[in-house]
This record gives structure tokens, C-alpha cells and sequence, in this order.
């Protein structure tokens, strides 16, 4: 049985670093019977990524060949980020959304490139289609709020903040 859904379905805790890299190398050990298989090589991914290999993360998604999946693209994207590739990661998160517009996964990773880029206006744009779709996404709130103080918009941006604190979340900014 292929190792990723082995770990899903005997649901083993894998928070612990030496947890996680044995069950890397069990995912290598299918890899070898089955080089191509998608679910494996997203679950090795995953787990790289959780250890902080971000290199070796996105080298193992690089193996799937004509990536159709949006969240193994937005799953790419997210590692490029971790790796401070934003541009890089907005180009893949912008695929996702062309397949799917109404992903707010996608959209909230696309306002937080698009802060790290300093493109505020475009933030407040993006977190503005993924609020009709989620309306108390806090953290796309969150990034809409700052992106309105950096364009210096106090009044949309009070707006906001008393949408979080109507949420419940504390905002000390």
C-alpha cells in the first residue's frame, strides 16, 4: 500500500522531525515501485516541507510531469513563497485561479504575495473578490487592512478593522 495513504488511514501522528523522515523513507521506498505516482510524491512534498526542506520540497513536486491539479500548483506556489519567491509564486497561484476563480485557498496566498510585493492597491482588489466568496476570512481581512494603511486609506481601513473586531479577533494595529 502506497505509504501516503498508509499514514491517512492508520493515522499517525507525524509532529515529531524523526516521525517525518521516516515516513520520507517509506514514501522513497514506493517511489521506487512507482516513480510517477502523484499522491506519493505530493505526500514526500508535503512532509519535506513541514521539516523545512523547502528545496527539496519543490524538487519532488518538479517530478510531476504537466501538473494539472490546482492544489498540487498551489501547493508549488506555497512553497515558492516559503522560499521568498513571490513573483514566482503569483504566476502559479494566478493558474490555479484561472482553473478554479472562486479558490479562496488561492486568493488568500494571492494577497499575500501581492503584500510581500508591495502591490497594496492589488491586495485590497484580490482580498475584495475572495471576500464575496468568504465575507469573515480573517486572515484575508487582515492583509486587506494593511494593504489599505499602506495606501494610507484610514477610512476603509477603520472599516475593516471593525469587521475583525466584530469577529473577535484582537487587533492591536
Amino acid at each position: 500500500m502506497n505509504s501516503y495513504l498508509n499514514i491517512r488511514i492508520n493515522g499517525k501522528n507525524l509532529e515529531k522531525k524523526e516521525d517525518i523522515e521516516n515516513a520520507i523513507l517509506k514514501f522513497d521506498e514506493d517511489l521506487k515501485e512507482n516513480p510517477d505516482d502523484e499522491a506519493t510524491i505530493v505526500g514526500k512534498s508535503v512532509l519535506l516541507y513541514k521539516i523545512g526542506k523547502l528545496n527539496e520540497s519543490l524538487e519532488c513536486l518538479n517530478q510531476i510531469k504537466n501538473i494539472r491539479n490546482a492544489s498540487i500548483i498551489e501547493l508549488k506556489a506555497v512553497i515558492l513563497m516559503g522560499m521568498s519567491n513571490y513573483k514566482r509564486a503569483l504566476d502559479l497561484l494566478n493558474e490555479v485561479l484561472k482553473l478554479d476563480c472562486g479558490n479562496v485557498s488561492a486568493l488568500y496566498y494571492k494577497t499575500e504575495c501581492l503584500f510581500k510585493l508591495k502591490r497594496f492597491k492589488e491586495v485590497v482588489d484580490t482580498a475584495d473578490v475572495a471576500l464575496k466568496i468568504d465575507k469573515n476570512h480573517q486572515s484575508i481581512l487582515i492583509n486587506k487592512f494593511c494593504s489599505l494603511v499602506e495606501l494610507n486609506n484610514t477610512k476603509e481601513a477603520l472599516k475593516v478593522k471593525e469587521k475583525l473586531l466584530r469577529l473577535g479577533l484582537n487587533c492591536n494595529i
